[in-house]
Order: C-alpha cells, then sequence, then structure tokens
C-alpha cells in the first residue's frame, strides 16, 4: 500500500499569515478610534480632546508582547520637560501604543506613529488612564516634534500633517483652559 507524503511546507507561509493577522488587526485599530481618522484634527480640537497635553524628551522605546503574547505594545519613556494640560506626576512619564517590533516581529498599526530615543517631543494625549495607556489623540496626530526655525529662532512643532508655533499653541491650550473654568 502506498503511503501519502506529507504536504510540503512552502517557505514563508507562516510570515505571510503573520502579514495578514496584522494588516487585520491594523484596520480593526484605525476603525475604532486609535489609528489615524482620515480629516486632519486642528489645534483647538487636539487641545480640547487631550486630557493630558505634555512636553518631553524621549528617554526609551522598548516593544513589549502582552500577556498573552497575541500584541505587541511599545512603552515609550519621556523625561517631561513641562505638563501644558491635566495632572502628572513630575519628572517622567511612560505612554504605551500597540504596535511595535519585539525581536524579528513587528505590529505596524496605520496611523500610528514611532518614537525615536531622543526626540523633543509635545504630545496631546487622550484620556486613558485607567487603563495605563496615554492614547495620542487622532493617533499620529497627537504626536508633535519640537524643533527651532533657525531664521527666526521661533520653536515649531511639527507632525506629519501641520507645523504650528509653539507659543501660539501654548496661548491657544491656555484660552480653552480659561474657557473651561469659565473665566473672562
Amino acid at each position: 500500500m502506498a503511503r501519502l507524503a506529507a504536504p510540503a511546507r512552502r517557505p514563508g507561509a507562516r510570515k505571510l499569515a503573520i502579514g495578514v493577522l496584522i494588516g487585520a488587526v491594523g484596520l480593526l485599530f484605525t476603525a475604532t478610534g486609535y489609528g489615524h481618522q482620515g480629516a486632519a484634527l486642528d489645534t483647538d480640537t487636539l487641545i480640547r480632546r487631550a486630557a493630558v497635553i505634555v512636553e518631553g524628551y524621549v528617554v526609551g522605546v522598548t516593544g513589549v508582547w502582552d500577556a498573552t503574547h497575541t500584541q505587541i505594545h511599545t512603552d515609550v519613556r519621556l523625561s517631561v520637560r513641562a505638563a501644558h494640560k491635566g495632572d502628572l506626576p513630575s519628572g517622567s512619564l511612560t505612554i504605551r501604543q500597540l504596535g511595535g517590533t519585539v525581536g524579528d516581529i513587528t505590529l505596524a498599526i496605520g496611523g500610528e506613529t514611532t518614537f525615536a530615543v531622543g526626540e523633543n517631543v509635545f504630545l496631546f494625549l487622550a484620556p486613558g488612564f485607567e487603563q495605563g495607556d496615554f492614547p495620542l489623540v487622532g493617533g499620529e496626530q497627537g504626536k508633535f516634534v519640537v524643533f527651532t526655525n533657525p531664521p527666526s529662532s521661533a520653536e515649531l512643532l511639527r507632525n506629519t500633517i501641520l507645523t504650528l508655533d509653539k507659543q501660539a499653541t501654548l496661548d491657544s491650550i491656555e484660552r480653552i483652559m480659561a474657557g473651561a473654568r469659565g473665566a473672562p
């Protein structure tokens, strides 16, 4: 009696399956609000939606598996220079976002941003304290890199969509917070 051989494994089939799974998870999280929503958010909307607005330097970026080893998160550690909205303990802050790299496996989420050690960032963080997460308002729209415009020495904020004058943004934060407190 002839014996059937086991089907040959196709090289790369596992990587293809992981890629399809990652793409599906990325679509799910983009559709449910973790990623970029499509429409650009203006400065006032970013400010109003943020529970915390913080400025600082990225001092660590670490990809980690969740407890069930099914999702990758990235823990971003900041040395906080200033909290412009919300109450934060002084000194440092860790934010967590879905996606990242552990070893040779990457989970990429559409609309989420990346961080690099040494970046000077200005972040609009959405409510999420209860879960220990600090998702960015509008996904990648909630992260700005702070830089100086050489001709004017003015500090500017830049993300994938907008470039803002930092002082004008701080003035807008103060105006909106004063209005929320009922100040004239």
